[in-house]
């Protein structure tokens, strides 16, 4: 369904098929998020992990949020204008809770992506090139909607 690996700047990341959102959803004309209203959950921590891929959002130019509100789920960060990023820690992971998430949050109209702790932390080159990948699925929903950054 998605990309098995990525290339960028020379360095190569493995990503699990089920990184991309695999709940089917009927493709809209344009963005049913409104990424300007977008609530941030206040109070919340921030992890490094979660850090280390902002800064790369940050050094590429896009345009996120951190923490977002959806209903009874908190988005680790929203991309405009709809990619809801979820990085599942390093402390446990809950498969069934992560699937349901995923399917909740793609009918609210997001597009999910998930990676795990471990393929950010391997350092800055790869949280850049999990901010490029990101960044590439940006484009490609800009252009379908007929949106700028």
């Amino acid at each position: 369904m998605g990309l098995q690996s990525y290339k960028s700047s020379d360095n190569l990341i493995e990503l699990p098929e089920n990184l991309f959102s695999s709940v089917e959803i009927q493709e809209k004309e344009k963005p049913i998020i409104d990424f300007d209203k977008l609530v941030s959950v206040s109070g919340t921590r921030v992890s490094h992990t979660q850090l280390l891929l902002e800064r790369a959002y940050e050094r590429k130019g896009m345009k996120f949020k951190r923490e977002v509100a959806a209903e009874r789920h908190s988005i680790d960060s929203v991309v405009f204008p709809d990619i809801a990023v979820f990085v599942d820690g390093p402390k446990g992971h809950y498969p069934e809770k992560d699937l349901q998430e995923t399917e909740d949050v793609t009918k609210m109209g997001y597009f999910v992506l998930r990676f795990y702790h471990n393929q950010i932390m391997a350092g800055t080159d790869n949280s850049d090139s999990i901010a490029d990948l990101i960044k590439n699925v940006q484009k490609e929903r800009l252009e379908k909607y007929g949106l700028k950054q």
